[in-house]
């Protein structure tokens, strides 16, 4: 079983596991359009979604016709299960766990239906893939994480879980604001997110 955070972003996907840790380019383009080559090449497989195939992150950067994904709620789209999968066929194949993130706003309405969408499997270049378990928490908790633990989960930072801590997780097209008392998130004013980032 491999155990891997994916972060997909409105700038960079980062994948991150005990064999990896990378970062493409959140940029997406479809395999065909209008029944013409978009100027990738043949020697790039596209991405399937729902029959819809596309190009992604580093192979769609040649293209001339790239899609604008930066719009809330973009995680029911298939365009961010071409990203996933993407993130996906960088692991080693087999079974896997995916801990991921939503914006502030946005987790208590929407972490059931994304957890939902991302159990998924799938075979890619005779490798299976099988997302068995997926933990989706508010963005800034990755922080949060990399703060008090260490690269092998241990506990570095033993009084940050029972203080009061307060992170501004800065991205590429929002911020997230959140306030984590004794470990657990806390809602309401003291945590959201803002419509505006460094892009």
């Amino acid at each position: 079983m491999t155990i891997a955070g994916i972060d997909i972003g409105y700038g960079n996907i980062k994948v991150v596991s005990d064999e990896i840790t990378t970062v493409f380019p959140t940029i997406i383009t479809p395999a065909r359009e209008g029944g013409f080559d978009v100027g990738i090449g043949n020697n790039v497989l596209p991405i399937e979604v729902n029959g819809k195939q596309f190009y992604v992150g580093e192979d769609a950067e040649k293209s001339a016709f790239k899609l604008d994904i930066r719009y809330k709620s973009w995680f029911l789209e298939d365009e961010y299960i071409a990203f996933y999968k993407k993130a996906i066929f960088l692991l080693k194949p087999g079974f896997l766990t995916i801990v991921t993130g939503l914006p502030v706003n946005e987790y208590n309405e929407c972490r059931g239906k994304l957890k939902n969408r991302l159990k998924i499997r799938f075979q890619a270049d005779g490798n299976f893939f099988n997302v068995e378990d997926v933990r989706v928490m508010p963005q800034p908790f990755g922080s949060f994480y990399n703060f008090v633990l260490d690269h092998e989960g241990n506990i570095t930072r033993e009084k940050s879980l029972t203080e009061t801590v307060g992170i501004i997780d800065i991205g590429y097209r929002t911020t997230d604001y959140i306030l984590i008392s004794s470990g657990k998130y806390t809602e309401g004013e003291v945590s959201g997110t803002i419509d505006t980032g460094i892009s």
